[in-house]
């Protein structure tokens, strides 16, 4: 019975850790219950899958350390054993100023929110993908860019305008999505490619 145990899946430090639910601007590590509402609603619709963890500075370094190495430098991650995504402090930030705050970052503010969006939808398709994943290109290529097709209605459920959410989701595809890693670009990412969400539209990204 005991080696029956030890061959269970346990939750790491990170999914047995519990945490408090708490909207808004926080310094703790905490469950963000309208981030965890909005990847829920861009990505199924109506579901009970998704928690979305926002991390302290100093909980995070530890997760890194502990979990990925002392050389790991992560914005973010999904566990979808338990359905769980995890954000840095520095990816919680700029969402949390849209959602709560309404502020309209500009400038390299709004690049960072921009980049803190596809995120927040990378890390979403790892879970979920409505079979997206099958694509030919890698689950990484997948995910950056189902993820940077999710940055409007991820914005717009935050409170974003139409327009600002347009701009960001242009920021990302012309200003990082260039000087992405290899492993996550793909020629197939683009208007009418194999890797485009709405083929009927030509709304991109």
């Amino acid at each position: 019975m005991q080696r029956g145990n030890d061959l269970l899946r346990k939750p790491g430090w990170t999914e047995s850790l519990p945490l408090p639910v708490i909207g808004g601007r926080s310094p703790v590590s905490r469950i963000e219950p309208l981030l965890t509402h909005v990847t829920r609603k861009v990505a199924t619709g109506n579901s009970d899958l998704f928690v979305t963890r926002c991390w302290s500075a100093g909980d995070w370094a530890h997760i890194e350390r502990q979990e990925f190495g002392p050389k790991a430098n992560l914005a973010g991650f999904a566990s979808s054993r338990f359905d769980n995504l995890h954000l840095a402090p520095e990816i919680c930030d700029p969402l949390v100023k849209l959602a709560y705050a309404k502020e309209r970052l500009t400038g390299g503010e709004e690049l960072e929110l921009s980049f803190a969006l596809l995120v927040l939808m990378h890390e979403t398709s790892h879970i979920w993908d409505g079979g997206f994943s099958a694509a030919t290109d890698s689950g990484e290529r997948s995910a950056e860019c189902w993820g940077m097709q999710q940055i409007r209605p991820a914005a717009r459920a935050l409170g974003a305008s139409k327009d600002y959410a347009a701009e960001l989701a242009d920021r990302f595809w012309t200003e990082i999505y260039p000087h992405d890693q290899e492993r996550y670009r793909s020629p197939e990412c683009r208007d009418g490619g194999k890797l485009d969400a709405r083929p009927t539209s030509h709304v991109w990204p």
